[in-house]
């Protein structure tokens, strides 16, 4: 099965399986024979179900890639991210009800749901990458362009009915070998954060929300704004600005922001009323 045609045939039919089937009652022999692949062959191929789905997202992904357009390598990065998840989710579409159903069996099984978190994980470094966002950069970085990220799928897919929400997941890994204690490691284990996966997958789930999850415990994050303060033009200066920092930063009214526009407008109206001033239109 070394040629794509029986292995893209072989996940296609897993994923059609699914459609009609829980994974856990999932037969090979089923996937073989819907596949029209000698069961022997998609032995040599794949490893398991598991690795059926692996194999799948990593043809997707690779079909993201090579879809690149050239002309987009100018543009911003968050038009980049746009374009290359726009083109992964044409390529998920023609197999969303085996997706769902992938869905539904992931909210009763704590491995499978793991290992659909890892991949991905795995998806969204290399939509980076094509993206021009570094995926071995600072760590940290990289989980703030997914917020970035999340909050742009949000307002596209809205029209859609399309929840979008991030996962901030903290588990022991290779990543934090040796920076942290055997009693710290034994609490934050993978499967810990599934319940946060499932959920936030779920039928019921909200939009726009930042889930931290890890050693049982489970957090909202949220980006807020504090109020803002207009200050005279003789005070716009470093040394006004410090002199009103307190002021600035206090975080009594902060509230979060729907979009960039809403910033906009909040400062417009600060502005207008400090000088009392009347605005009409989308900025008041």
């Amino acid at each position: 099965m070394n040629d794509d045609g029986p292995t893209r045939r072989a996940e296609e039919a897993l994923l059609g399986l699914l459609a009609e089937t829980p994974f856990r009652d999932v037969r090979l022999a089923e996937v073989a024979t819907r596949a029209g692949v000698p069961l022997a062959d998609l032995r040599r191929a794949y490893e398991g179900p598991l690795d059926i789905l692996s194999g799948f997202t990593r043809r997707i992904d690779v079909a993201v890639l090579e879809g690149d357009d050239p002309a987009m390598a100018g543009e911003p990065i968050k038009d980049r991210l746009l374009d290359a998840l726009m083109r992964r989710y044409d390529l998920l579409a023609p197999h969303r009800p085996g997706l769902e159903g992938l869905a539904r069996s992931a909210r009763r099984d704590p491995v499978l749901a793991v290992h659909l978190a890892r991949l991905l994980i795995g998806s969204q470094a290399w939509i980076l990458e094509a993206s021009g966002v570094s995926a071995n950069g600072p760590y940290g970085a990289a989980k703030a362009a997914m917020i970035g990220l999340m909050n742009v799928l949000h307002i596209e897919g809205a029209k859609y009915d399309i929840r979008v929400n991030a996962l901030a997941p903290t588990a022991a890994t290779q990543m934090t070998a040796g920076l942290l204690s055997d009693e710290a490691a034994a609490l934050l284990t993978p499967e810990s954060v599934t319940p946060a996966v499932l959920y936030l997958v779920g039928k019921d789930a909200p939009s726009r929300v930042v889930m931290g999850a890890g050693g049982g415990v489970f957090a909202v994050t949220r980006i807020l704004e504090s109020e803002g303060v207009y200050l005279p033009e003789s005070e716009r200066t470093p040394e006004g600005i410090a002199r009103h920092f307190a002021e600035i930063s206090d975080l009594a009214g902060a509230r979060t922001l729907d979009g960039a526009f809403d910033q906009t407008g909040k400062f417009a109206r600060i502005a207008a009323q400090a000088l009392n001033l009347e605005i009409a239109g989308r900025g008041h």
